[in-house]
């Protein structure tokens, strides 16, 4: 019988000689290979680099293959740059030097160099991506194979950068400050809705209060009416007291003249 469960060399999580003991060092050693692995994979996400929306990409070639129609190359070349780098057409520039005295690897076969300088999705993962669509469409629409092709990735800082008479330095700075400007304007123009509906529900619960209030002359004959109530309640206590003490003092005159008869 062929035994599928092979030993294995470190203990198990639940193991209790594995708790509080130190890791090997082909443990650390496996541990860093994976973080390197991971930076290498997820290098494009990490990148938190601003870059300001009208950078272009700058793309030159030399080759000495000659081409017929240009024109029609360049339109097409500068379409899949445009989609490689995440960048409209506007903002794509394409020059080629066809037909140049160029040799390669002793021949003077077809090739060609290419340079691409951009401010983004330059990084190695993207680089081994782009290089290898770049080069499969260069093969097919040039000709030329990618063993005779070199491609060279350039990231300029963005104070060296620059197109239209600025630089994307000072471009990523318009940018922010213009951001932080209608920012400023949307929170403006919040708190002051937010006070109108404030000093609106406040001077409708004041109408309210007013409508429920009653007007001043019945406040007045309310008034009135009260101070005649209690004037007439005190006149009946007058009135019960004098009685009681007329009562009290004919009373008094009585008793003497009947103890005299007894």
């Amino acid at each position: 019988m062929v035994e599928i469960i092979r030993d294995s060399g470190r203990a198990t999580p639940a193991d209790p000689s594995s708790l509080g003991k130190k890791s090997s060092k082909s443990d650390l050693k496996s541990r860093k290979n994976g973080h390197a692995y991971y930076n290498d994979a997820f290098a494009v996400r990490e990148d938190g680099k601003k870059v300001p929306a009208a950078a272009g990409v700058w793309v030159e070639m030399k080759t000495n293959v000659i081409l017929e129609n240009e024109f029609d190359f360049i339109k097409s070349f500068s379409q899949v740059i445009a989609k490689r780098f995440s960048r409209t057409e506007e903002t794509v520039a394409v020059s080629i030097d066809h037909s140049s005295c160029m040799m390669m690897g002793g021949t003077f076969d077809g090739c060609y160099l290419l340079t691409i300088t951009s401010l983004s999705f330059i990084s190695p993962t993207c680089n081994k991506r782009n290089v290898a669509l770049i080069s499969e469409w260069l093969s097919a629409n040039l000709g030329v194979p990618s063993s005779r092709g070199f491609i060279r990735f350039v990231e300029p800082d963005a104070g060296n950068y620059a197109m239209g008479g600025i630089t994307c330095l000072d471009m990523l700075e318009k940018e922010r400050s213009s951001t932080r400007m209608s920012m400023a304007s949307t929170d403006g123009s919040a708190d002051g809705r937010a006070r109108k509906g404030f000093l609106s529900g406040r001077m409708s619960r004041m109408d309210k209060l007013d409508e429920n209030r009653p007007p001043s002359n019945t406040v007045c004959s309310m008034d009135s009416g009260r101070e005649t109530v209690q004037s007439t309640y005190a006149e009946k206590a007058a009135v019960k007291r004098g009685r009681s003490m007329f009562n009290l003092f004919g009373r008094s005159q009585r008793i003497p003249a009947e103890s005299q008869w007894s």
